[in-house]
């Protein structure tokens, strides 16, 4: 679990100094361009390895512990097609598809069904930045149902 605390912990704060220094970006893949490119694909690369080391390790021997490995793998390709501007956009975008679609399904699975709830209040309330929130809701369900889930 330490592992997947600290990778929440890692893009927390990368966000925080992305807004500090441009403003609320309207998606975590817009701080490559207002930022770092260097720092946000180390940041994902880094981030994908915790993520897939720490999924593996709370879901150990049940069925669908490959969604941990897929949900990393999204976050890998992420980072090493970030230019979703050019000719890496799809592969850039399946990554990003990948990682929340298998990271909401292993909430559901992990935890709790109900926690979908949330992902039918909050973006709808949110008029500014939508993507940037949307991403933030899969990090915060993926985290509260591991930390919830291993409790």
């Amino acid at each position: 679990m330490i592992f997947i605390i600290s990778a929440v912990a890692l893009l927390f704060v990368y966000l925080t100094v992305a807004v500090i220094v441009n403003g609320i970006p309207d998606s975590i893949s817009e701080t490559y361009y207002t930022l770092s490119p260097l720092a946000f694909q180390f940041l994902m690369v880094v981030i994908a390895g915790f993520t897939i080391t720490g999924l593996l390790e709370v879901t150990e021997g049940r069925w669908y512990q490959f969604l941990g490995v897929l949900t990393g793998a999204g976050m890998l390709f992420v980072g090493v097609a970030p230019r979703y501007r050019s000719y890496e956009r799809q592969i850039h975008y399946s990554g990003a598809i990948v990682t929340i679609a298998s990271a909401v399904i292993l909430s559901c699975l992990y935890y709790s069904v109900w926690i979908l709830g949330i992902w039918l209040i909050c973006p709808l309330r949110v008029y500014k930045s939508k993507l940037l929130w949307i991403e933030l809701l899969c990090v915060l369900t993926l985290m509260f149902s591991v930390v919830a889930g291993t409790v």
